[in-house]
């Protein structure tokens, strides 16, 4: 009868197998930290761009608020503006048609051409201050947008270097940093203004 192996050779199999095994689990460790640490990193930066492209949009919306208000503002004075002109010219049809005394009704008049006058220069300095609003608040969406497109970039490139860690395939990972630089790129763009 044969006799199996000894209790030895057993244990000197195992620990060939373990360092085999763990030689390549080593291997294949650092081939994937390189693909990590690539994706770590650009999530942090999308995930900043993220919290810079919210603010962005949110002072967009904030701007365009305020626009619209200095407009409403600009819109109101107009009518005091027309009421008044309107008020002049039917006092001094009234006192053309009446007879009236002149000089009283000069006064009235003189005063609404002044309310008049008055009210269109309000409205012209509303008016430089609605356009400077709304200016700002695009500057900001276009903000936003440059940031939307970097954080994009970014997500994409986080995919492409977790699949790196799956196929190892070292070509995703050099496309994973160029996404990320074109990301990063964009995210400058945005933050620059």
């Amino acid at each position: 009868m044969e006799e199996g192996p000894e209790p030895q050779e057993w244990v000197e199999r195992s620990v060939e197998h373990g360092h085999e095994h763990a030689a390549e689990a080593g291997h294949a460790r650092s081939e994937a930290l390189v693909p990590a640490l690539t994706a770590a990193i650009l999530a942090v930066l999308a995930a900043l761009a993220s919290l810079l492209s919210g603010n962005a949009a949110n002072q967009a919306l904030v701007l365009q608020t305020r626009a619209a208000d200095q407009w409403a503002y600009y819109q109101a004075k107009s009518t005091k503006e027309q009421v008044a002109d309107t008020g002049r010219t039917v006092i001094t049809s009234t006192a053309e048609l009446l007879g009236a005394e002149p000089r009283r009704v000069q006064d009235q008049v003189e005063r609404l051409r002044q309310e008049v006058e008055r009210y269109h220069r309000e409205k012209e300095e509303i008016g430089r201050q609605a356009e400077k609003l709304e200016a700002e608040s695009e500057r900001m969406f276009h903000k936003h947008h440059r940031f939307a497109s970097g954080i994009a970039s970014l997500q994409v490139s986080i995919v492409l270097a977790s699949i790196t860690i799956l196929v190892r395939y070292r070509g995703l990972l050099w496309l994973s940093h160029l996404g990320g630089l074109v990301g990063v790129t964009f995210a400058l763009l945005g933050w620059l203004g």
